[in-house]
C-alpha cells in the first residue's frame, strides 16, 4: 500500500475506487465458480487488492474534498465504516 497514494495521484482517486469495486466483483464471481479451496484463496487475494484500492482511493478522495481542519475526522470516520462493513460481510459469509 506504500505506492498507492502515488498511484492515486497519477490515475485519480475516483478511478482507484472503481478499479477496487471491479476487483471486489471479480472476487465474488471467482469465488462463486470455485470448486477447490485454493481457488477461493486466489480469489480472496483479488479481494484484498480491491480493498486496498478502495481504501486508498477513498482516503485520497476525502483528503481532496474535505477542508484540512476536518480531514482527520473524515478519514477516521471512513476507516470505521470500512471496518464495520468488512466485519458485517464476514459475519454474513460465515452464516
Amino acid at each position: 500500500m506504500i505506492g498507492f497514494p502515488r498511484l492515486a495521484g497519477r490515475i485519480g482517486a475516483e478511478r482507484l475506487i472503481v478499479i477496487g469495486g471491479f476487483a471486489f466483483a471479480g472476487r465474488a464471481f471467482a469465488s462463486s465458480l470455485a470448486v477447490e479451496p485454493w481457488q477461493i484463496v486466489v480469489a480472496s487475494a483479488l479481494g484484498g487488492f480491491g480493498y486496498a484500492f478502495v481504501y486508498v482511493g477513498a482516503v485520497a478522495w476525502i483528503a481532496g474534498a474535505v477542508p484540512r481542519s476536518a480531514q482527520a475526522t473524515a478519514i477516521g470516520s471512513c476507516t470505521v465504516e470500512a471496518h464495520a462493513c468488512a466485519a458485517a460481510a464476514e459475519r454474513c459469509a460465515s452464516a
